[in-house]
């Protein structure tokens, strides 16, 4: 299993009043086994992008596989329970916050979509992995302007 977090930023769970602000991301792979519990969620919202495998969303109380393909949306301080057992698996997530982002996510009516084959998400964690140590002064609107694109390419 291999894993890599965005890690210039002291805390995550924070809700921003900028436009939109990307508060970390990263991804796992081939990672068999985990569980994460945020009974009362985060304060700002998290995307999940399957490449492979599969997770065990935890819907309004209702168990749903999140395969490849799927895309999962938690918002504000909406429960964040998933699961993955025993199927290796890769995902990339997103944290991000802003004043903005609610509108920017209108389309968004369910939790959770198969948008098939995206590249663009997993290109978005990788790149601005490679690039966190690189263009320090402007990261953050680099990293702000990709999510922009990246979610009106969802939409």
């Amino acid at each position: 299993m291999k894993s890599f977090i965005y890690k210039n930023v002291q805390s995550t769970d924070f809700a921003s009043d900028r436009y939109i602000c990307v508060n970390n991301f990263g991804y796992y792979e081939d990672i068999e086994r985990m569980e994460l519990h945020r009974e009362k969620g985060r304060k700002d919202y998290q995307l999940i992008y399957v490449k492979k495998g599969e997770i065990t969303v935890f819907e309004k109380g209702k168990e749903r596989v999140l395969s490849s393909g799927g895309i999962c949306l938690f918002r504000p301080n909406e429960a964040q329970i998933y699961r993955i057992s025993g199927i290796a698996t890769t995902f990339f997530w997103i944290h991000f916050s802003g004043n903005e982002a609610a509108e920017m996510l209108t389309f968004f009516k369910e939790q959770i979509y198969n948008v098939g084959v995206f590249p663009d998400f997993e290109n978005y964690c990788r790149v601005n992995l490679e690039e966190q140590n690189i263009a320090k002064d402007f990261s953050k609107l680099l990293y702000e302007g990709r999510l922009i694109a990246l979610i009106a390419k969802m939409a």
